[in-house]
């Protein structure tokens, strides 16, 4: 599989840096592909799915999860789980949203790779497992805190 590609969003959605990964599988100058320049190398067929999920993540300041088909530098479109998360500030204003697609393409059966609503359920799963996991981490840190409080109030 080749390396995932890595882009880094400014908070109002503009795609400001793509890897090398990325110009390296879609063979487009350095640069191209920021701003909305990526977009071109998505498949027709995804564009609106792509475009509504993330103005909803981003509405909701909420990780963003899709499978989508992406156009190598040889025109066929593989499937790639592409994610992005938010980084906050101390305000818990999003200054960054960090991203990383992966090739799925070779983990995919090949009777189902026609069939896009059951890849893009792997998505929702894999956003689900990533909600689980946030918020398991989040309740071992709360209880580590109420841990380390109620033990000093018991020592006084």
């Amino acid at each position: 599989m080749p390396p995932e590609i890595v882009f880094f969003s400014r908070p109002d959605g503009y795609c400001a840096h793509l890897n090398n990964a990325f110009y390296d599988y879609t063979g487009l100058s350095l640069r191209c592909g920021e701003g909305g320049g990526w977009e071109r190398i998505l498949h027709p067929d995804d564009r609106e799915t792509n475009w509504q999920r993330w103005l909803l993540s981003q509405s909701r300041g909420e990780p963003y999860a899709l499978c989508i088909r992406l156009c190598s530098n040889d025109g066929v479109h593989r499937w790639f789980l592409s994610r992005s998360h938010p980084l906050r500030d101390e305000n818990g204003d999003i200054f960054l949203w960090v991203g990383m697609s992966a090739n799925i393409e070779e983990i995919i059966p090949n009777e189902s790779r026609r069939n896009v609503a059951e890849i893009r359920e792997l998505a929702k799963i894999s956003t689900d497992f990533s909600y689980a996991s946030e918020i398991a981490i989040r309740v071992n840190r709360l209880a580590s805190l109420f841990s380390e409080t109620f033990s000093s109030l018991n020592e006084r």
